[in-house]
């Protein structure tokens, strides 16, 4: 009754663990650092050049790529979060009992999803 949709809640949830992984290595709390060099002609100079170097920091969480992932991640979170709540209402209208549900988290590997996000 519950095998396909809970096939697919566990696909969504392999998907998150890996983008929430990419999220954690490259965006949380990382910076991206560089320096940069600016060669100006100055007339005043002698030798008619001036340069500068600087060095810059961006903070990886505000990138588009960073902000993107996150996106997906909340996304991802909503949509499991409301197949787990679906499938739960229907067992509890059908009177399963909460065992019987148990076996079938842990068989599908989402028993510490669902104790997570369904309460």
């Amino acid at each position: 009754m519950f095998g396909a949709q809970l096939s697919r809640t566990r696909t969504r949830v392999v998907s998150f663990s890996s983008g929430f992984e990419r999220y954690s290595q490259g965006c949380a709390g990382t910076k991206t650092t560089g320096n940069w060099l600016m060669v100006l002609a100055d007339p005043d100079v002698p030798g008619g050049i001036r340069s500068y170097v600087a060095s810059t920091a961006v903070d990886n969480e505000t990138t588009p790529e960073c902000r993107v992932l996150l996106s997906d991640l909340e996304s991802d979170v909503r949509t499991i979060r409301s197949s787990l709540m679906q499938i739960d209402e229907r067992a509890r209208v059908e009177m399963f009992w909460p065992g019987v549900m148990r076996d079938l988290y842990r068989k599908f590997g989402l028993e510490s999803v669902a104790q997570a996000l369904v309460k």
